[in-house]
């Protein structure tokens, strides 16, 4: 058994597999046999131990209903897995977010079942296994290294599309979703990026800019901005498509896959599920926003905020805190040209907006006016 668990782990260290560990209440011995094995730093990217509940507390975000539970791994896997798109960038990699959590025998007489929960969060998907122990007497050292030997075992499984794990003990659950759309429809992912080759890359630096719209069609008018905006900031500037939208219905498959092949081989493209731009600010902190007039004045509509004034503020108030800040290009407007100053704005806010001068960056062509025109 030993011999075939070093033999998983160095498969694991020739594979393109990289992935961020959390345990938490055992799986000390996987750590051990991991790095035990030459390769080790191409295949870890961090190994996190938040023991004590207080530190599995602030390692979350939050205090879970029970630290041994399939629900609690998750959440476990899931914020290893943003850890490692933040320390893996622009790489097309397998890139895993890896947990355990467990109760074993101590010191003192525990009450409950000794069992473990493993779980593995990739970008398509994720794996739950639930770990059951028969006999509930042995040492701890003995479900220590049964459930060390399964989690490099469950890493192997993926790689491999394999499921060696399956018993009577060990219950796996499996989601997984078929498309990159699938997976940010069912906020499993926040966003993707499409690159200009239509590579997809899910772990990426933020741009400096990001101009969101719908692009139905992508115009003139919107290339002329990216080529302005390009102008104003040094690094990357990305086109932004949100599958929900405030104003329409959620986006069908067939209809992005005709949006997104408007930018191929020509400009990157963010996808995402963030809809309201407070939720953008919190995926893309201190980035800046290119918007026209008109999603400025949306920006401060009540509508758009169950006709809450309160929560209108409160949205526009996490933008600020993210650091976000908005340029925001005039538009016709009812027959007139408008532009910033033309729209109130509250004297607090008024340093994260912008103006883009008509002088600038003026193009009065929009999407609705094309497609009215191709349907006459």
């Amino acid at each position: 058994m030993e011999e075939d668990i070093l033999n998983d782990v160095k498969n694991l260290h020739d594979s393109n597999i990289e992935f961020v560990l959390v345990f938490a209440g055992a799986g000390g011995r996987a750590i051990d046999r991991i790095l035990s094995i030459p390769g080790s730093s191409k295949t870890v990217l961090e190994i996190i131990i938040p023991y004590s509940n207080n530190s599995l507390d602030d390692f979350l975000g939050l205090k879970p209903e029970k630290y041994v539970s399939p629900e609690t791994a998750e959440l476990m896997a899931k914020k290893a897995y943003d850890r490692a798109l933040k320390l893996k960038f622009n790489d097309n990699s397998n890139i895993l977010g890896v947990s355990i959590t467990a109760t074993l025998p101590t010191y003192y007489n525990k009450k409950g079942e000794i069992k473990s929960y493993i779980a593995i969060y990739h970008s398509m998907g994720l794996i739950k296994y639930e770990i059951n122990f028969q006999n509930q007497s042995l040492s701890r050292n003995y479900y220590e290294n049964i459930i060390s030997n399964c989690v490099i075992k469950a890493i192997n499984d993926f790689y491999n599309n394999r499921q060696s794990l399956e018993s009577k003990d060990i219950n796996i659950n499996k989601k997984e979703y078929g498309s990159y759309f699938e997976s940010l429809s069912n906020n499993h992912l926040k966003s993707i990026l499409i690159d200009i080759n239509g590579e997809i890359i899910n772990n990426f630096l933020k741009p400096s800019a990001i101009i969101s719209g719908s692009f139905n069609p992508l115009h003139k008018g919107h290339i002329e901005l990216y080529k302005f905006s390009k102008t104003l900031f040094s690094s990357d500037v990305f086109f932004e498509i949100s599958i929900p939208n405030v104003d329409k219905s959620n986006l069908l498959e067939k209809d992005l896959n005709l949006r997104v092949s408007q930018f191929k081989n020509n400009y990157p493209l963010l996808i995402t599920n963030s809809s309201k731009f407070h939720m953008k600010s919190e995926l893309f902190k201190e980035t800046n926003f290119i918007i026209g007039i008109d999603t400025a004045m949306r920006l401060f509509d009540k509508k758009y905020y169950e006709n809450n004034e309160r929560l209108m503020h409160k949205s526009i108030m996490e933008i600020y805190n993210n650091g976000c800040k908005f340029y925001v290009a005039g538009r016709k407007y009812q027959g007139r040209f408008i532009t910033l100053k033309d729209i109130k704005i509250d004297n607090y806010y008024k340093d994260i907006f912008f103006p883009i001068s008509e002088s600038e960056f003026r193009e009065d062509i929009t999407s609705s006016e094309i497609r009215e025109n191709n349907l006459k």
